[in-house]
Parts: structure tokens; C-alpha cells; sequence
């Protein structure tokens, strides 16, 4: 790419999104798909970055986590270089938790912190990358509800997955949503699993034809969890491969890969509900339980335990989810192991 081209790209990141809604090169128009699923995948494309079609890249952000009480309780840095999907490294820097994740041909490669990054540092790398998480075969198996909402006297579009279609039928549920602007597909918030955390994106600019976020904000039961700013958002210009080589403490990690809950729900096959504890219907306990799982090559579970959520019904979720199975996750065609969240719903009269 030219330096010309460069100065006008790293210039774009101070644009609004007043500005990309009148001149972003490449727009798709003022008349967006009608059919929901259609402006799914439209929205699915627009708004990542982590996609084969798009130039090599560097993205460095800051962020804060919130406390119960809504003060900053810790800070740090998130920080990834994209090549393709077996060539990025991404890295978490706070007091709390370090780690650097390699992705190469041989597998994954961890230095730092062992463990997977917590939720919503998870979250918050998809967010700015890959915020609608899903691919065009899963897409076509949704049931996608479309509403068009207006505040502030600004219009958008609302996308809600409410179930998926099987062989056997079609299952409802309530999963994540997605706003749009009402004339061009640029996300302006989502709420997404678990929790469910609602995300706010503003200052949002154009890179490679593709609309990123300059702010994020997220939202848990109507406060403010973790706040995010993106520093850097560049082209990576004359790749060096020794950058993406696993630094000589990083270790191999098997080979596993993790997913939001609405992609999980895509791969669900069998589901088994939970069964409401009496003493806890009767109290009038509800609430929702949220469930760590890992799911096997198999697609059944190997691993479950609760997150939060009332603790009179966790054990009911996780004995209902326990028997749940799941169509295997395949990776250039091999099954593998998912890292996910599941989330699990007990309400009166359900």
C-alpha cells in the first residue's frame, strides 16, 4: 500500500459515523435487505475485520473494567496482529492478567496466563474483530426477527435470533440482538451472551471497507462493566515472520477452540430441559444460570460448572445441561474441542 493511502487510512480514524454514513467508500446503499437473514450476513461481513478478504492488520485498545459499584477496578491492554486464521497473535496486559496466544500452522501457543481469558475480555476482543459472530451455513439455519426501533429521534434496525431450524422442526429461543443503522449495515450495539451484556459502539470509522468501533462500552444488568478504546488500527506493511513465532516460554495448548453462546446454540442438537427446583419455584427464585462448558470432539460435554446465577438452581442447570449434545465443531474439517458458555433460563410458568 502507498504512504499516500496509509496517511488517508490512519487520518479515517478520526472520522464519526455521521461521516460514514454519507461518504464510506463501497457502501452498500441506502436500501438494505429486507429479508432479516439476508442483513444478518450483510452485517455478519461489514462489521469484521478477522476475515480471509481483508489486508493484514494491527489493533491495539485500552480498557477498564467496573466493579458491583460502578469504580474502575482494573485496567490493561488488548492488542492483536491478524494475518490470516492460522497466522495472529493476540495479546492481554493487566496487573491481573497477562497472556500472549500464538496461532500458527503447528497450533496454538500460550505464554503468560494458561487459562482462557475471562468472559468479558473474550467478548471484548470479538467486539472490535468479529462481532457477529456467525458464518453464512449458520446464518441460513436461523430464525431471525427484524424490528425497527427509533431513540433519540434516530432509526434503527434490530435484528433478534429467536430460534434455529432442524431437521426435525425448529427450536425457539431468545438469543443475541443486533441494531444496525436504518440505511446502511454499520452495528451500532448488540446484546449478546451471557448475561446478557449489552454493547454500545461508538466513533466508528471505516478500515479495508469494513466498519470498527473506535469506542466500545458493555453494559450487565444496567451497569457499566468494561469501557474499551482503540489506540492503533493500522495495515501490517512487510510481515516479519519471527513476530508471529511462539516466544521460547510459550507452551502448546491442545487444540480447542472457543465460541459465544449463539454460535454454540447453532451446533445444539439435543437439548434436555431443566427441572425446576420446587423449593426454589415456590420462594419465587428465578433467574438465569450462566454454565462454563467445554464441549468434546464428540459434541457432548466434557467439562460443566456455574459461572453465576442463583445458587439455589445451578445445580438443576448443570445436571439438565450434562446431557445436552452438541453437532461436532470442525476445523479445516477435523473436529475439535469448544470452549463456550451456555446460558440457562428459569422463569415462572416456563
Amino acid at each position: 500500500m502507498h504512504t499516500l493511502e496509509r496517511k488517508v487510512r490512519r487520518l479515517s480514524l478520526s472520522l464519526t459515523l455521521l461521516f460514514i454514513a454519507s461518504t464510506v467508500a463501497g457502501a452498500e446503499g441506502s436500501q438494505l435487505p429486507k429479508d432479516p437473514r439476508a442483513l444478518l450476513q450483510l452485517a455478519a461481513k461489514s462489521n469484521a475485520i478477522a476475515r480471509a478478504d481483508i489486508h493484514p492488520w494491527h489493533l491495539k485498545a485500552t480498557y477498564t473494567l467496573f466493579d458491583a459499584t460502578g469504580s474502575a477496578a482494573s485496567q490493561g491492554t488488548f492488542e492483536e496482529w491478524w494475518v490470516s486464521a492460522i497466522k495472529r497473535k493476540t495479546t492481554y496486559g493487566s496487573p491481573t492478567f497477562s497472556q500472549t496466544e500464538y496461532v500458527t500452522e503447528k497450533g496454538r501457543f500460550r505464554s503468560g496466563a494458561q487459562t482462557i481469558p475471562p468472559i468479558l475480555l473474550s467478548m471484548l476482543g470479538d467486539q472490535f474483530t468479529k462481532p457477529v459472530p456467525f458464518n453464512e451455513q449458520q446464518i441460513d439455519q436461523m430464525i431471525v426477527d427484524r424490528e425497527v426501533r427509533k431513540e433519540g429521534g434516530v432509526k434503527f434496525v434490530c435484528l433478534r435470533w429467536s430460534g434455529v431450524r432442524t431437521p426435525t422442526g425448529t427450536r425457539n429461543f431468545v438469543g443475541p440482538a443486533y441494531c444496525l443503522n436504518d440505511d446502511q449495515p454499520v452495528l451500532v450495539s448488540s446484546e449478546s451472551t451471557p448475561g446478557p451484556v449489552q454493547f454500545s459502539r461508538t466513533s466508528i470509522v471505516p478500515f479495508e471497507g469494513r466498519y470498527v468501533p473506535r469506542n466500545l462500552v458493555a453494559f450487565q444488568s444496567g451497569k457499566k462493566v468494561i469501557e474499551a478504546h482503540i489506540q492503533t488500527l493500522e495495515d501490517l506493511e512487510g510481515i516479519d515472520e519471527a513476530d508471529f513465532a511462539p516466544a521460547s516460554d510459550a507452551t502448546p495448548i491442545a487444540l480447542k477452540i472457543s465460541v459465544s453462546a449463539g454460535v454454540a446454540q447453532t451446533m445444539l442438537m439435543k437439548r434436555v430441559d431443566p427441572e425446576y427446583p420446587a423449593a426454589a419455584k415456590s420462594a419465587g427464585i428465578s433467574g438465569t444460570v450462566l454454565l462454563q462448558a467445554l464441549i468434546g470432539k464428540d459434541g457432548h460435554i466434557l467439562d460443566l460448572h456455574a459461572i453465576s446465577g442463583p445458587s439455589e438452581l445451578q445445580q438443576a442447570a448443570v445436571d439438565a445441561v450434562q446431557k445436552w449434545s452438541y453437532r461436532p465443531y470442525l476445523l479445516n474439517n477435523e473436529p475439535v474441542e469448544v470452549h463456550t458458555t451456555i446460558n440457562v433460563v428459569f422463569a415462572p410458568g416456563r
